[in-house]
């Protein structure tokens, strides 16, 4: 299970140390994805399959997996970020599927975002329109747009529903929630603003 082009990225580090013949094992195992960026990074990286772009989020994804492993069939690994969300895990185990979540990477802050963000609006002004594609990125950039007074004025949109929850928690006025984490999805959202 693969829900970011970062798990990727880490997983593609040990994998291209294996041997061919467990690249040719992986071929035959069901990778799962969520969206288009993490479905091209697998197939660029690994050079393999993935299904379940389709799903938007994590709790799609979950269910999407339920439909195609049997209950208590083998485990299924999940590399992911130390910041999971525990959507996808309690929905696998309330369905009797078995999986390992392998914390693979830690998401942390650029330290030097504050000042990214008052260098872009001293240089072109202050955004009408801020797209956020994680939680994180909401829970790092709310305090600084606070601290900085701006966070007033701007329409904020959301890449699915997690970081439309974390929106609402950071206390930010959501103006839309894409259905998909893909180009095309932000862009109808940003289209009906």
């Amino acid at each position: 299970i693969l829900t970011s082009p970062r798990a990727v990225e880490v997983v593609y580090q040990q994998y291209k140390n294996l041997k061919v013949d467990t690249h040719a094992f992986w071929k035959t195992k069901k990778i799962f994805a969520i969206g288009e960026a993490t479905t091209k990074s697998i197939q660029n990286d690994l050079q393999l399959q993935a299904i379940g772009s389709h799903t938007g989020n994590s709790q799609q994804l979950a269910n999407f997996i339920i439909k195609e492993i049997p209950a208590f069939d083998k485990p299924l690994l999940f590399p992911c970020s130390s910041l999971k969300k525990d959507d996808l895990p309690l929905l696998l185990a309330s369905n009797d599927r078995d999986f390992r979540a392998l914390t693979c990477y830690e998401t942390s802050c650029d330290p030097q975002l504050a000042q990214h963000i008052k260098k872009t609006i001293s240089e072109t002004g202050v955004a009408d329109i801020i797209v956020f594609f994680s939680p994180s990125g909401v829970d790092y950039t709310a305090p600084i747009l606070s601290s900085l007074g701006i966070e007033s004025g701007i329409l904020f949109v959301a890449l699915g529903p997690s970081t439309n929850a974390a929106l609402v928690v950071a206390k930010l006025p959501v103006a839309g929630v894409c259905a998909a984490p893909s180009p095309q999805a932000v862009l109808h959202v940003l289209k009906g603003l």
